[in-house]
């Protein structure tokens, strides 16, 4: 239980740094702010578009999003088992 929590919590660290570490924040100067990595799921028109969208001034792609989270998970993973590795590693070095 402890390690799905752990894996949990880090999944979300994962997406929220590479949600916000590749954002592309351009509507200050007349562009629109692109939310996700690998796939951007959410996009927020924005500035002087000409012509402007007929439809909403936001884009949510659910698929993306599931799509993100899935590969946050992944690196979860990863970066788990690279950790239990060296840990496990670190404890035979010490008995020695």
């Amino acid at each position: 239980m402890k390690k799905l929590i752990v894996l949990f919590l880090l999944t979300i660290l994962i997406f929220t740094v590479l949600t916000f570490s590749t954002a592309s924040l351009q509507m200050k100067v007349d562009g629109n702010d692109m939310y996700g990595f690998p796939a951007s799921f959410y996009v927020l028109y924005g500035g002087m578009m000409t012509p402007s969208p007929t439809v909403e001034m936001t884009s949510f792609h659910f698929l993306n999003l599931v799509l993100d989270i899935a590969v946050a998970f992944i690196l979860a993973v990863i970066v788990l088992m690279f950790y239990q590795r060296v840990v496990t590693k670190l404890i035979k070095i010490g008995k020695k």
